[in-house]
């Protein structure tokens, strides 16, 4: 007799289709997340731009759509824009990215122009290429960083003629002090950078490679107000910019230093900078270059300066300066007022 054939068990179809439904699962689970946190990003720029508004800051984003599903969260602006009681901003398309698993950090990428328009002035600047990022925690931004490819900056205005600086690329980079969040510390480099004016004022054609690395003090986000009020704001605060590296090289011609400015009662730059210099030509080599032969030892003989690079120097190569100070409308080396040179009032 012929033994009946045994059915398969249940358990076993369980574990065939088990995979399969729990990717199902996991890809409406992320679906719904994504959606939420799509709901979420909404709701807080409705939030900010809300917020912004109310301090005195309009931001505005034409044909604002959000998209990016299923592992990014995008932002889209066809052209962005924002207006305050003294300046109105305009840049072209903008697209901000963020992660599905780091939806605390954003990253954007913006085409130009950006034109700026404040009072008398216009300012407009072009890029080939310009991405930032900005990283944001529960207490507010964090740090933000910004790179840009050939950027030009031209600034228009009814007191002077036009100026145009151009680069071959420009890196910033923002962060809140870890241990003063009233302190802003900045780090910004600009290669192959062409100023007006600086190949008479340090000698020679070639472009300037320039970095600075500095803490703005009493630095706070507050609602919007005229530059000049914020700027009168932060002066009467005690507000100072630390300077805690600041180097040019242009050519064979060298500047180094570091130093502490502000503004004083007239509204004026004020500080000094601890500087040491090599191979300096043009307007400042007939002060601290060869031309100005030992006046600028004598200086710092009479005053007692050691000869060592100046504080904050890294190139022993260097030769120290007496220190530069901006005092009273004034720039002096040492003891001696620079002619020609007039710090008026910002504001």
């Amino acid at each position: 007799m012929q033994a009946e054939a045994t059915p398969p068990k249940r358990h076993r179809r369980f574990w065939l289709y088990a995979p399969y439904a729990l990717l199902l699962l996991l890809a409406v689970a992320w679906s719904i997340g994504w959606f939420v946190l799509r709901g979420r990003m909404e709701a807080g720029l409705n939030a900010w731009i809300a917020t912004e508004a109310a301090a005195g800051r309009r931001w505005t984003c034409a044909d604002r759509r959000i998209a990016g599903f299923p592992f990014r969260i995008e932002l889209f602006c066809s052209g962005m824009s924002l207006e305050r009681p003294d300046m109105q901003a305009k840049l072209g398309p903008v697209t901000i990215v963020s992660q599905v698993y780091k939806p605390g950090h954003m990253i954007a990428e913006t085409a130009g122009p950006l034109q700026i328009n404040a009072g008398s002035t216009a300012i407009e600047a072009t890029w080939s290429l310009l991405q930032t990022s900005v990283q944001v925690g529960p207490d507010g931004p964090r740090q933000g960083d910004l790179v840009a490819e050939k950027p030009a900056v031209k600034v228009t205005s009814a007191q002077i003629e036009p100026v145009t600086v151009t680069a071959e690329k420009l890196e910033s980079h923002v962060r809140a002090n870890p241990a003063d969040p009233t302190t802003a510390d900045w780090a910004v480099r600009a290669g192959a950078a062409i100023i007006p004016g600086l190949d008479g004022l340090i000698g020679g054609t070639e472009p300037a490679n320039l970095d600075a690395t500095l803490a703005v003090t009493r630095a706070r986000d507050l609602p919007a107000r005229p530059i000049a009020a914020e700027l009168e704001r932060w002066r009467t605060a005690g507000g100072r910019i630390e300077i805690s590296r600041l180097g040019l090289v242009k050519g064979p011609r060298q500047i180094e230093g570091k130093g502490s400015l502000g503004l004083d009662e007239l509204h004026r730059p004020q500080g000094q900078l601890d500087v040491a210099s090599a191979r300096i030509e043009g307007f400042l080599g007939q002060f601290i270059g060869p031309k100005a032969g030992g006046a600028a030892a004598l200086i710092g003989a009479l005053l007692g300066a050691p000869a060592r690079p100046a504080a904050g120097t890294q190139n022993a190569g260097l030769t120290p300066l007496p220190p530069l100070r901006l005092d009273g409308g004034k720039l002096r080396l040492g003891p001696l007022v620079i002619p020609g040179v007039r710090l008026d009032s910002l504001y």
